[in-house]
């Protein structure tokens, strides 16, 4: 018989729109109130809002990209904020010493849903990867002064098609997905693919990689879900897991590297064990298209567990607390 789904722990509602992209902003990256225990949003309306997860309600938000929809959302450097927005710009927030304001734009030439990538430090600074309107193209930036540092474009770029996600894995290697179905792994100091695979049939939509196992996972626009490997620069399939329903929007791996989780298009969450691909749960709670997720850092406020955050077409953000270490 099967298993009835869990509920949520609780349900952030009032958001304007629906939340195209979440991320945690918690002790590990806000080391003094007010900013422990938020949750960071980027709504269809263009805003970026700031939830209090102990109130349950929006502490804060932050207006940046002229009512446009907000597609990405980054917490860096503590409490260092960077949002993407369907009006071609990522801005980059500054949030010391109480400020809320952007201190740089960075023009993004893309009129698709790739979110950009940003890389970790690395010498004081970061490495920005954008999609853009070519055909296969990643531009990157210097993210402090906003200068343009190369293109990425492989030959023949006509035969992957458009740039449909993307993640650093190294300063200096970045995975991207593309149109094709084709994931590849690139130097961005040669500007060269050092391995390729054609994992899906169908455009890649979402991509999400742990550094410390060398492991990914990819969703696709058909109803394969494939775990990876990258060793010695080669990409290989580990274990593939064929979906009852095509379609996902959002993967995210939880930071102890035991469970991941994938947002489906059939509006449902399914939890996986990372190790083997093996499906643990299914959360089928919102009543629209999941659209984005995210995993917390262990919070203090919530016994120390990792919480998971699911942003859905409804304009629901459901807050799960499941398979707990």
């Amino acid at each position: 018989m099967t298993q009835p789904s869990p509920s949520p722990l609780f349900v952030l509602r009032g958001l304007n729109g629906f939340s195209h992209s979440m991320t945690f902003m918690n002790n590990n990256t806000a080391k003094d109130e007010p900013y422990q225990d938020m949750l960071v949003t980027g709504s269809s309306t263009g805003e970026v809002q700031l939830w209090n997860l102990k109130t349950r309600r929006v502490a804060q938000t932050l207006q940046g990209h002229d009512k446009e929809a907000v597609i990405w959302v980054k917490v860096y450097q503590e409490k260092n904020l960077i949002s993407q927005g369907r009006d071609n710009n990522v801005c980059v927030w500054d949030f010391r010493e109480g400020r809320q304001e952007v201190c740089n734009k960075i023009p993004v030439t893309s009129v698709s849903f790739c979110k950009c990538a940003l890389s970790s430090e690395d010498n004081g600074s970061h490495i920005l990867a954008t999609p853009t309107c070519e055909l296969a193209t990643v531009r990157l930036f210097h993210l402090q002064t906003g200068e343009p540092i190369s293109n990425l474009v492989p030959t023949k770029p006509e035969s992957y098609g458009m740039v449909m996600c993307m993640k650093w894995i190294s300063n200096h290697q970045l995975i991207v997905g593309y149109e094709d179905g084709t994931v590849a792994l690139w130097d961005t100091k040669k500007q060269e693919i050092v391995s390729k695979l054609k994992m899906h049939s169908e455009p890649v939509m979402c991509i999400d990689f742990s550094t410390s196992t060398m492991r990914g996972v990819s969703g696709s626009v058909d109803n394969s879900l494939k775990l990876w490997h990258v060793d010695s620069s080669e990409i290989s399939v580990i274990k593939e897991h064929e979906l009852t329903n095509a379609g996902l929007s959002d993967i995210k791996i939880r930071q102890d590297n035991k469970i991941f989780a994938t947002g489906g298009w059939d509006n449902r969450v399914r939890l996986f064990s990372f190790q083997k691909c093996k499906p643990l749960a299914v959360l089928d709670y919102h009543t629209e298209s999941i659209l984005s997720l995210a995993f917390s850092y262990p919070l203090a406020e919530f016994d120390h567990g990792q919480l998971l955050a699911v942003g859905g077409k409804d304009s629901l953000i459901s807050i799960w607390s499941l398979y707990q270490s």
